[in-house]
């Protein structure tokens, strides 16, 4: 027992050890401290600052909307940076957040490049080139101060940086126009009942509904379909007997106009045409039709899209190097037909279904 918590004891010790010299402090930590500066003196140099400017793949949430972006982010590693304690002054220490502050000025440049103009595949070059004007920048500032030697230098360029940092600010999430064509596609489950003679033989229908959405500005196409059975009420002649289960397939393209688009609903009532089917194999032979009967229909629907989360994509997609804006919609469409499979089976069928749907356009970033 004793032997275990010895061991346990050094395991923490190291993670607590690891953890140490891994520390990263970044800019919105607050300003640099000599605690700051760790590392024993280096006989090259009175003081050095060690930076980094990094990226990664972020998902960041504001409310309903998810943004995937590649996200800059830059960090001073203390346990890297060190300061001759004889050289340990206020200016010296003013001089290097005024370092710092440009690392952040620079990691908020390389942001918004990465968020406007990445092609998708240039994110290490775009590093590079912000890389090499954030060192052309030091140098510069390094020169004018005399490494911190001048005051009044480092008070000048505290202005300046300060100014530039309040004026590049990335939005999380910024202005877009989406392109003025859409794609969507759904997919749920059904029911539908039918009446007059259809409604005699003819239970409700339980089904699986899919299909696709393309939208031009507030006009949407619709390509629709119905899967599913239904339970025969009666017998019919020598093609079913009562209480037999009767595959149902309907399918229609329809047109549709958006007449409300807001923030949480979409509303699009629409017309279209379709097929109806009724029909069983044999049971015997998959392949032959124990009896078949279709009609053309006509239908009037209403589609009805609650949007339950919103996502912008800002990684453009390497094939067409565009951004993405998508919406997770929980769908509901009811649509009216008029069947007449013969004189004999006809009637109205109505049907409604509850879909997971996802629609999306295209974007350019303004």
């Amino acid at each position: 027992m004793k032997n275990i918590t010895i061991t346990v004891l050094l395991l923490l010790g190291l993670v607590f050890y690891v953890k140490s010299q891994n520390y990263q402090k970044k800019w919105s930590d607050g300003k640099l401290t000599w605690d700051d500066f760790k590392t024993e003196k280096n006989n090259y140099s009175t003081s050095e600052l060690k930076f980094y400017i990094r990226y990664k793949t972020e998902k960041q949430k504001s409310q309903d909307t998810v943004i995937k972006r590649i996200s800059t982010y830059c960090y001073i590693s203390p346990n890297l940076s060190w300061v001759d304690p004889e050289y340990k002054m206020d200016k010296l220490l003013r001089y290097y957040q005024v370092v710092f502050d440009m690392v952040e000025l620079y990691c908020r440049k390389l942001q918004i490049k990465f968020d406007f103009h990445s092609n998708g595949l240039d994110y290490e070059y775009l590093l590079e080139s912000i890389t090499l004007d954030l060192n052309e920048e030091l140098s510069k500032f390094k020169k004018q101060s005399n490494s911190g030697e001048k005051e009044d230098v480092i008070i000048l360029w505290e202005s300046k940086i300060a100014k530039e940092l309040q004026a590049c600010n990335p939005q999380i999430i910024p202005a877009f126009t989406k392109s003025r064509w859409g794609y969507g596609l759904y997919g749920g489950l059904a029911v539908g009942s039918f009446s007059e003679n259809l409604g005699n033989y003819f239970g409700q229908t339980y089904n699986v509904s899919f299909g696709f959405d393309f939208s031009f500005k507030k006009h949407i196409f619709f390509l629709n379909m119905i899967l599913g059975a239904c339970k025969a009420h009666a017998d019919y002649k020598s093609d079913w007997e009562k209480n037999e289960i009767i595959p149902f397939t309907t399918g229609d393209i329809s047109y549709g106009y958006m007449v409300l688009n807001n923030s949480k609903f979409r509303l699009t009532p629409y017309v279209g045409y379709g097929v109806s089917e009724l029909s069983m194999k044999e049971s015997n032979d998959s392949k032959k039709n124990k009896f078949r009967y279709t009609d053309d229909i006509f239908v009037f629907g209403l589609n009805v899209d609650y949007k339950l989360r919103k996502r912008i994509s800002l990684i453009p997609s390497i094939f067409i190097n565009k951004r993405e804006y998508s919406e997770i919609l929980l769908n509901t469409r009811i649509f009216v037909s008029k069947n007449n499979f013969n004189s004999e089976l006809k009637g109205y069928a109505v049907h409604f279904s509850i879909n997971i749907a996802g629609f999306g356009n295209l974007i350019n970033l303004d």
